[in-house]
């Protein structure tokens, strides 16, 4: 293989990978949802699986709560993120 079909390769490697983590639902109560996503993936990204775990409730909405970093010595916004949502 060449450099550049490898190259091509780890790209497509790479958007594959990244197009897939949104993020995970942690803990759904049903008018809550917790999301744990890396920091670089958009809260709009988020909320779309967010939405979608309401949805699971029979709830419409997905309203912004807090974010924070699952490890607090982190700076804020860098590694792995528990964002919180209201299901209405």
């Amino acid at each position: 293989m060449g450099s550049g079909a490898m190259r091509c390769a780890a790209t497509a490697a790479l958007v594959s990978m990244l197009a897939g983590c949104a993020g995970m639902v942690a803990s759904n109560d049903g008018s809550r949802v917790v999301i744990e996503h890396d920091g670089f993936v958009s809260l709009d990204g988020v909320r779309d699986v967010a939405m979608k775990s309401c949805a699971q409730a029979g709830k419409a909405q997905a309203t912004h709560v807090v974010s924070v970093n699952k490890n607090p010595r982190f700076d804020p916004g860098f590694g792995a993120q528990l964002s919180t949502f209201q299901c209405e």
